[in-house]
């Protein structure tokens, strides 16, 4: 269960980018660094950009390369082997 709890690193990436994009357009002549309230599309970019990174960044550290994934394999038969009840 300790595998499914809160998403760390996707949260610290959506702030990152999303505060990266913040200072981006604050360096930009003649551009708010918030959105307008009513300019849609500038705010799905600001938090769409976040949250595609925050997405990515879950899904690469949820990808298991072929020698982990035999090794949780492994400790699972050993769990369920030393679990197993007598016939």
């Amino acid at each position: 269960m300790k595998d499914f709890g809160i998403p760390w690193k996707s949260i610290i990436g959506f702030g990152t980018v999303f505060l990266g994009q913040l200072l981006a357009r604050a360096v930009v002549d003649g551009t708010p660094v918030l959105p307008e309230w009513g300019d849609w599309g500038g705010w799905g970019a600001l938090v769409g950009g976040s949250l595609i990174a925050a997405i990515t960044i879950w899904a690469k550290s949820n990808t298991y390369t072929v020698p982990q994934a035999e090794t949780h394999l492994v400790e699972a038969e050993q769990h369920a082997g030393r679990h197993a009840r007598p016939e």
